[in-house]
């Protein structure tokens, strides 16, 4: 890492990021830094200039004012919190910094923005303090999109979204679930034959929509849709611990609202189950030898 302010340094960094040691080009220690927990500076040895000290390594950037530009907006370690609101107004205090725990976690984007873990831990305390939130409901769209999945895939959303509700402060709410060929087909019309933004590529029974197995999320900040969110990308990455394909780890076309079941058929056999009545989360597989697999009539495509 190469300073403007102090040449050519090492950095050293502790497991939150923060620089505690600089060296020379002989990996001579000439600097060391400890810190206060929410990132003043609590001890200093060595005088060479760097503005990248606390949370440093993670591009947190310490102006002459003694606060830290983290992107979005300014910390001010000096009074413990940031100096401006949340930019995204995500949960019910938009001025603490990490949850109050900033020797557990970092916001490198200067939003309000959660850990896996933390996601977790928050969400097994709240069922220890209340487990018959295991049972919550959901708004009214968001109830109606689970009634159209298949019934496992129905199982893995709710656990999902339960899990965002218990451990984050977004309204994650389902706006989208199963459709009909005939509403794929008026879909794709948008934008392309008829006017309107263009939603969607995929035709009738070309999308992982028509097949009860899919659905996106919007986040809502105070009763209105917020489509550009880092937070779309916080609770994406908890989707594969409940047993779900995120759109937003695809490569060729990301679609971060976008969930479904990892089925591993292709479209073709996904009609294929449809026009047989088959579950899709649930297959027809034939025992042969201790594994299964599809009948030998069956496309493979």
């Amino acid at each position: 890492m190469i300073c403007i302010y102090c040449g050519k340094r090492d950095y050293v960094a502790d497991s939150l990021g923060s620089t505690v040691a600089l060296l020379d080009n002989t990996q001579t220690i000439t600097d060391t830094f400890t810190y206060w927990p929410y990132g003043e500076v609590k001890t200093r040895t060595g005088t060479t200039a760097t503005p990248f000290q606390f949370v440093g390594t993670a591009g947190y950037y310490r102006d002459s004012a003694g606060r830290s530009y983290v992107r979005a907006r300014h910390l001010r370690t000096d009074l413990t919190r940031w100096q401006t609101q949340d930019p995204i107004q995500s949960g019910g205090n938009w001025y603490q910094y990490c949850g109050s725990g900033p020797v557990m976690w970092i916001d490198p984007t200067g939003y309000a923005q959660e850990s896996s873990i933390s996601i977790i831990v928050r969400f097994l305390l709240a069922l220890a303090r209340d487990p018959s939130l295991i049972n919550a409901k959901f708004d009214p769209r968001t109830e109606t999109g689970f009634g159209t999945l298949e019934p496992r895939m129905q199982e893995r959303a709710r656990q999902f979204l339960l899990l965002v509700k218990l451990g984050t402060d977004y309204d994650f709410r389902i706006t989208s679930a199963t459709r009909t060929y005939e509403q794929q087909v008026a879909l794709y019309r948008q934008g392309q034959s008829e006017d309107g933004s263009i939603v969607t590529r995929a035709r009738g029974g070309q999308s992982k929509h028509n097949f009860g197995i899919a659905f996106d999320l919007t986040l809502f900040i105070k009763g209105s849709p917020a489509y550009e969110s880092p937070a779309y990308d916080t609770i994406g990455h908890l989707a594969k611990g409940v047993g779900l394909e995120w759109g937003g780890n695809w490569t060729s076309i990301v679609d971060r609202p976008h969930y479904q079941w990892p089925t591993g058929l292709s479209l073709e056999q996904l009609r294929q189950f449809k026009n047989l009545g088959w579950s899709v989360t649930d297959p027809p597989f034939l025992n042969y030898g201790g594994i299964q697999i599809l009948p030998p009539w069956f496309l493979t495509k």
